[in-house]
């Protein structure tokens, strides 16, 4: 059996839903990139139906050690401890809301049952790395979910890059249908093209279509760095000191050989060994209606299909655990019984084209966990259907019951 891995690259995930473009406002809160951020991830659940799932954080001050080996890097960059840069206050109220959402998504992934790694000074991009190194074995399927193209590095016969904004998996066979080189090299074509997000100046000064050239069919396999240190000296006549600082940038260019902390290196196995968290239903529910993600369940749907938009995250979950099986025909009684009292909340037109939407989606997975304790109790019920008599309005009377429930609880 083959187990698939999912590595998701947080920061550009994150980066992808901030600047989508619908802005949705729970109150003065924009909530749009916590919504998006959920709905990407779970659309890759639903596709790739991993066994195991991480998301990768940069840490606080992330690049902190590249800058050290090049003083250069990222110094284009605001957020770092290293830059002169000041935030304009457009700029600031900006950077405060990223910081809350992403705390936000941090809360989900954890009720969600999803890992999420991060430490300080350290880069996604080399956790990932570390990730890919630490699962390289036959029976895995590794698969990044990113758009950053220095990923690309870690592409082999077992590792694949799903881009999220373009829907396309790239492996080791379709990267060498659109380039000329292995995806290990890509630290090379760095050298000569810079990267100008990452504020790296070109190294060398030819183009990359000489560099190629140069090496002909040497790029369609990785080159190590001695092989390339004997390429400059003897074919590009660089010279030593110019190829020191070659290497240096080369060193920070490089996944194959990530840049960690020995605390990083060693506590990183205990996270990626760690076993699947729980899915925590109860709290998911009060955050989306918290937050306001609820209103856009309804608004999209037209239904609360708060189940519907979970259901990979339970389906990911409970692949681990081992959980009551329950009747479908319980299931709905249930869930329905909360969200839809027949003479309060719909007419039975609506009840029934529910009840069908319920059955099709469960039909596909019996086990969920902790669904009993979504029964109502009969007062309760009661308070629900006094709060909002008769009204059709279903997202009002379910939002009206969560609350009702918590001060219960309280």
């Amino acid at each position: 059996m083959i187990n698939k891995i999912l590595l998701v690259d947080g920061n550009n995930l994150f980066k992808r839903a901030f600047h989508s473009k619908k802005t949705i406002k729970s109150g003065t809160a924009k909530i749009d990139t916590v919504y998006y951020f959920l709905t990407f991830l779970r659309t890759c659940l639903k596709k790739f139906e991993p066994n195991r799932i991480f998301v990768f954080w940069d840490g606080e001050d992330s690049g902190y050690y590249r800058h050290l080996i090049y003083p250069d890097y990222k110094a284009n960059r605001k957020s770092k401890s290293w830059t002169t840069g000041v935030y304009t206050p457009e700029e600031k109220v900006e950077k405060e809301t990223q910081t809350w959402q992403r705390r936000r998504i941090e809360h989900y992934l954890e009720i969600l049952g999803v890992d999420s790694i991060s430490y300080e000074k350290i880069e996604a991009d080399d956790l990932i790395a570390k990730a890919t190194i630490f699962f390289k074995n036959e029976e895995n399927k590794i698969i990044i979910v990113s758009n950053d193209y220095d990923l690309n590095q870690l592409i082999n016969d077992n590792v694949t890059l799903y881009s999220h904004i373009s829907d396309y998996e790239i492996n080791i066979e379709n990267w060498f249908h659109k380039n000329y080189h292995h995806p290990a090299n890509i630290k090379y074509e760095k050298i000569v093209t810079g990267d100008a997000s990452d504020n790296i100046t070109k190294q060398i000064r030819i183009s990359w279509k000489k560099f190629r050239s140069i090496l002909g069919n040497r790029l369609t396999k990785p080159i190590t760095v001695e092989t390339f240190k004997s390429i400059c000296l003897n074919e590009l006549s660089i010279s030593e000191n110019k190829l020191e600082k070659l290497l240096n940038v080369i060193q920070i260019l490089d996944l194959q050989d990530p840049i960690l902390t020995d605390y990083c290196k060693h506590d990183i196995y205990r996270s990626l060994l760690s076993i699947k968290r729980t899915y925590k239903l109860n709290e998911f529910q009060s955050s989306i209606i918290e937050d306001g993600i609820m209103y856009m369940l309804w608004k999209k749907n037209n239904i609360p299909d708060v189940l519907g938009f979970t259901y990979p995250f339970v389906k990911y979950v409970s692949s681990s655990f081992e959980v009551p099986n329950i009747v479908i025909g319980e299931i709905e009684n249930r869930y329905l019984e909360i969200l839809f009292p027949k003479n309060s909340m719909c007419s039975m037109n609506k009840y029934d084209q529910i009840l069908l939407k319920m059955k099709d989606m469960l039909t596909t997975n019996k086990q969920f966990q902790d669904l009993n304790k979504l029964i109502i109790d009969n007062q309760l019920k009661s308070k629900v259907i006094l709060k909002c008599g008769n009204q059709k309005n279903v997202c009002k009377c379910a939002i009206q019951y969560q609350l009702l429930k918590n001060n219960n609880d309280r």
